[in-house]
């Protein structure tokens, strides 16, 4: 069997008969060359891809700091809040320290023994 351009030549005897590839073949043979073309990402797409990334970051890094300072603020409050809290029961306790001892020296040291 020989190859001649696209084309199978077969020798039987004295006759040569001639078979030409078959639209198949030719049809895979382009979508093999079409998907080696898309395979290779062109420079104007990584550029418009790395300016995607780009802007993207540039969004949400912002957001990203917010974010994390208005967590940071948050335990501070919430620190800030029970130290308040228990300032208010230590307050409630020594007010009610303080009325014990007036009702010592008021009502119990004035009795007559």
């Amino acid at each position: 069997m020989t190859k001649i351009q696209g084309v199978e030549a077969l020798n039987l005897g004295s006759l040569d008969f001639v078979k030409l590839s078959d639209d198949k073949g030719k049809l895979l043979d382009e979508y093999k060359t079409t998907l080696e073309e898309d395979k290779n990402l062109s420079f104007k797409n990584l550029l418009y891809s790395i300016l995607a990334m780009f802007m993207v970051l540039v969004l949400y890094i912002p957001k990203i700091y917010i974010a994390n300072q208005i967590y940071k603020k948050s335990i501070s409050l919430y620190k800030i809040e029970k130290e308040l809290e228990y300032l208010r029961i230590e307050k409630k306790d020594i007010l009610r320290k303080i009325q014990q001892k007036r009702y010592k020296f008021e009502v119990v040291d004035a009795l007559p023994r």
